[in-house]
């Protein structure tokens, strides 16, 4: 981690989950229509997790699904 580190932040009524990013460009609102379904040719790890693509070609991640992700958990320690 260092300086220019960011964390994206997620939960529904409290913070829940942090991604540790390297950049946020900018933090915007997209309307629902405007998410195009993700391309058939994505397979793998995560899939399920993937909410669609806008078309300017960025990914959106279902936050709900991550935080329900029984893979990920919270480190309460730090």
């Amino acid at each position: 981690m260092t300086d220019l580190s960011r964390i994206l932040v997620l939960g529904n009524e409290r913070i829940e989950f942090g991604l540790l990013v390297d950049a946020a460009q900018e933090v915007f609102r997209l309307r629902f229509e405007d998410i195009l379904e993700p391309p058939g040719s994505l397979q793998g790890l995560g899939r399920e997790c993937l909410r669609g693509v806008t078309a300017d070609a960025l990914i959106v991640l279902d936050g709900a699904l991550l935080l329900q992700d029984q893979r990920l958990f919270i480190n309460l320690d730090s």
